[in-house]
């Protein structure tokens, strides 16, 4: 049999992935497991992975592969599309992140508001208190 080019191997690989969104669906509502716990359970794996990549320059290599031409190119015919499309069904998890953050926000600004802001030093201090308490949000749920 004569190899296929690149063209026909994507042209199939386009083909037989629209033709198999039913077996996708399937896939997707048999996972018994999270694949963010999966992923978690195997962090060693993962980092050792990504030293081996970064130590032998393949991730340095990769990741500057794609000039800016391309790069834009892609990104407003692809993205640009997806952009309206995933914002709005990240308003929820946006309107979440918010919540938690002014909730954090009010009790850190009570803190600030005990600090004294006569002088200079004092100004820097708490704007360096500030830095610090913000750098200890954590989000305590995801959607």
């Amino acid at each position: 049999m004569a190899n296929r080019t690149p063209d026909e191997i994507a042209e199939k690989y386009a083909r037989n992935t629209a033709n198999a969104v039913p077996e996708y669906t399937i896939g997707v509502e048999r996972v018994e497991v999270a694949p963010g716990v999966a992923a978690a359970a195997k962090a060693d794996k993962y980092i050792a992975g990504v030293q081996k990549s970064f130590n032998e320059r393949k991730w340095q290599e990769n990741v500057a592969a794609v000039p800016v031409e391309e790069w834009r190119e892609k990104t407003l015919s692809k993205g640009v599309a997806r952009y309206q499309e995933g914002t709005q069904a990240a308003k929820g998890n946006v309107a979440d992140f918010h919540g938690e953050l002014q909730e954090f926000r009010r009790g850190l600004d009570t803190e600030l508001e005990r600090m004294p802001d006569s002088t200079q030093e004092q100004r820097l201090s708490k704007m360096m208190a500030n830095a610090r308490g913000m750098a200890k949000f954590r989000r305590r749920r995801r959607r």
